[in-house]
C-alpha cells in the first residue's frame, strides 16, 4: 500500500459551512453604490424598526447628517426627553388613580368567572383593584344610597331615582322623618353631581 493511499481522506465541508461558495449579497441602499449594505440605519423617527442597509461609508455619511429631533419645537423636544424616562408610557402621581379612556380588551375572557370583578377592569374610569376610588366622605354618600365603592354615576342617578320616590314627602304624608331621610337623599345626590359638574369645567 503507497504512502499516497494511507492518507486520510479529506471529507468536503457541508454545503452551509462552505465559505468559499457564492452567498447572497445585500447592495447597499444608497442609489447607484456597488458596496456590500452591512450597516443598517433606521428610516425615520417614526420608524426606527425599519432600515435602510447601507456600505460602511454611507453609513457613516448618513448617520452624520441624521438629526432625530429634526421639524420639532424646543417644546416638542422637551416634552420627548420627559417622556422618554418613562419609556413614553401614561404615568399618574403617586397616591392618586388612573382613571384610564376606554375599555381594557378582554379577547381571552380571562375576567369572565371572577363574580364581577371583570366589570371593574372593562368600565372606562373604574377603581383600582383593592383600592376604593372614592373619599371617606363620598362613602358616607353612597351608604345614604344604599352604594358602596363599586357604585359608577350611572348606578348613583337610579339609585337616586328610586330613593326620591320612595322618600317624597307628598307619597309619605309629610312626616319628619321621611323628610330628614328625603334631605339626605337629595344632598347625596348633588354630592355627586357637583363633582361632576367641578370635572367637566
Amino acid at each position: 500500500m503507497s504512502a499516497e493511499s494511507r492518507k486520510p481522506r479529506r471529507k468536503s465541508p457541508h454545503p452551509a459551512l462552505d465559505l468559499n461558495q457564492d452567498r447572497y449579497m445585500r447592495h447597499c441602499d444608497r442609489e447607484g453604490c456597488p458596496e456590500e449594505g452591512v450597516c443598517k440605519a433606521p428610516k425615520s423617527r417614526e420608524n426606527l424598526r425599519e432600515y435602510y442597509w447601507f456600505c460602511k461609508a454611507h453609513a457613516r455619511e448618513y448617520n452624520a447628517r441624521w438629526d432625530f429631533f429634526a421639524d420639532m419645537t424646543q417644546d416638542e423636544i422637551y416634552a420627548f426627553e420627559r417622556d422618554s424616562r418613562t419609556w413614553h408610557r401614561p404615568t399618574w402621581k403617586i397616591g392618586t388613580i388612573f382613571q384610564g379612556e376606554g375599555n381594557l380588551e378582554d379577547r381571552m375572557g380571562i375576567f369572565d368567572d371572577l363574580d364581577g370583578f371583570g366589570p371593574r377592569f372593562t368600565h372606562p374610569g373604574s377603581p383600582t383593584p383593592g383600592r376604593s376610588a372614592y373619599s371617606a366622605e363620598d362613602m358616607q354618600q353612597l351608604g345614604i344610597l344604599g352604594l358602596d365603592e363599586t357604585a359608577r354615576m350611572d348606578d348613583i342617578r337610579r339609585a337616586y331615582k328610586k330613593l326620591v320616590k320612595k322618600y317624597h314627602p307628598d307619597v309619605n304624608g309629610g312626616g319628619k322623618e321621611t323628610e330628614e331621610i328625603f334631605k339626605r337623599i337629595i344632598n347625596a345626590y348633588h354630592h355627586f353631581t357637583s363633582k361632576q359638574t367641578g370635572k367637566q369645567a
